[in-house]
């Protein structure tokens, strides 16, 4: 569901028709609701202690709470929301062990590309 969600948010263009735009609209709400009924049985199914007690399912918890008003305000739905959307992405991550790790070794590099880009924007600034 998560790759499919993908692609239908991927099929999105400028100057699309009224149509294609409400297709991809349902999609979006249909996903949402798969997500929420997904957390829903996981919650049934483990209890809301054990369900908490794992961090990704608390993002997915997030997610799905966060892209749930998308279905009532649609007029919103262009900015913040889609943002949430693109978040979902994140929950492939938990399910491969090597896409995990190089997730975890970007993480882990934040801080040292946030030191490089200081540094070439003061070199780009004296010169």
């Amino acid at each position: 569901c998560i790759l499919i969600n993908s692609i239908m948010m991927a099929m999105e263009y400028h100057g699309q028709p009224e149509s294609y735009k409400m297709i991809l609209l349902y999609c979006s709400d249909f996903f949402t609701l798969v997500f929420a009924f997904e957390a829903i049985c996981k919650i049934k199914a483990l209890g809301i202690r054990l369900y908490l007690r794992d961090h990704w399912n608390k993002f997915d918890l997030f997610v799905v709470i966060a892209s749930t008003p998308e279905i009532f305000f649609k007029g919103l739905g262009t900015g913040v929301f889609q943002i949430l959307r693109v978040a979902r992405l994140f929950k492939i991550v938990r399910s491969a062990k090597g896409l995990r790790t190089l997730f975890l070794t970007l993480l882990m590099s934040l801080p040292a590309i946030f030191n490089v880009g200081s540094l070439l924007s003061l070199v780009l600034f004296m010169f």
